[in-house]
């Protein structure tokens, strides 16, 4: 099937229908063997992000059979971003 993975995107505060910039390489992707294989094999999809200050914690599913949370720092997030 291949691999699902995740990018940032950012988008305008005022009008989120424009795309500002977004990552050009993925920022999450499946590592570990929860991720790895499962009822569908190398796949994380996020669902839900909360800000906690300066750093995102970012609930995701992985292998259609597991949930897990990552933690991502914003400014690492928003490095990885490049303007469109």
């Amino acid at each position: 099937m291949g691999e699902y993975a995740a990018a940032a995107l950012l988008l305008a505060l005022d009008q989120p229908e424009r795309v500002i910039g977004f990552s050009s390489q993925p920022v999450m992707v499946a590592e570990e063997e929860f991720e790895r294989s499962g009822f569908l094999s190398d796949i994380v999809f996020p669902t839900g992000l909360v800000r906690r200050e300066d750093r995102l914690l970012v609930y995701y599913g992985a292998a259609d059979t597991a949930t897990g949370v990552a933690l991502y720092s914003v400014e690492d997030l928003t490095a990885s971003v490049t303007s469109t």
